[in-house]
């Protein structure tokens, strides 16, 4: 129980999850001093908030030794350890690698059925915000559709981000942890799955569109990234 509650503690100021964000998405190594610049607090403070979030072990530092003399800095990035919660308890990520390594040794899984399945629940996530809010992607702005499709990542546990290219109509998804890493080894399908599930979130809010993936965790990058190129859509 202490250490969920040290979690529970740790990430629900905002502060420090912004924190926790800034971090995850630099995709390398942060100093003290870029989080007070960032946030705008004292050092000291940013010190503070780097300190808890490592203490629950969803970011680690070590120090940066130079050579130079003088007293090393301490530099953070996330951390490769995985914190779960679930009240009450359940093991559902044992339960994901037992049917997993179950459907591998069954041969039952193939790798189009699972990519149909995850892209069916990319579009239903999608298409259940839109019922939500009583919309249709017809009726939505290319803004208010990043929109969408931010809230709904976020709600997934992704931390992703979206930015633009030269093109008015090209645009690079970013993702900045993947929530299926630790799935991967018992099935590399399951890569294929996730591209299968993005690929259904657009698809349920884009009538024209093209994703390629870019860059892939699985590949030793920091990130997977995914080129869209979609249809003008009139504001």
């Amino acid at each position: 129980m202490e250490p969920t509650l040290k979690v529970i503690n740790a990430l629900s100021d905002p502060t420090r999850y912004s924190i926790y964000q800034f971090v995850l998405k630099k995709r390398g190594d942060v100093s003290v001093q870029e989080v007070a610049n960032e946030f705008n607090i004292h050092p000291n403070v940013a010190r503070l908030h780097l300190s808890k979030l490592e203490d629950v072990k969803v970011i680690q530092s070590e120090l940066n030794k130079t050579g130079k003399g003088g007293r090393p800095a301490r530099l953070y990035r996330s951390s490769e350890q995985v914190v779960e919660l679930s009240f009450p308890h359940r093991e559902y990520k044992l339960l994901s690698n037992i049917l997993l390594e179950t459907l591998n040794k069954m041969k039952l899984a193939s790798s189009d059925l699972l990519k149909d399945i995850g892209k069916q629940y990319g579009k239903q996530i999608i298409e259940n915000m839109l019922k939500n809010m009583n919309k249709t992607k017809a009726e939505l702005s290319y803004e208010e559709k990043l929109s969408v499709l931010a809230s709904v990542s976020s709600m997934d546990g992704y931390c992703i981000e979206t930015t633009q290219t030269d093109h008015a109509n090209e645009m690079d998804y970013h993702v900045y942890n993947c929530p299926f890493k630790e799935l991967i080894n018992h099935s590399p399908q399951v890569c294929e799955m996730h591209i299968a599930y993005i690929h259904g979130l657009f698809e349920a809010l884009f009538d024209d569109f093209d994703l390629k993936q870019h860059e892939t965790m699985l590949h030793e990058c920091s990130e997977c990234v995914y080129h869209v190129k979609v249809a003008k859509v009139a504001n």
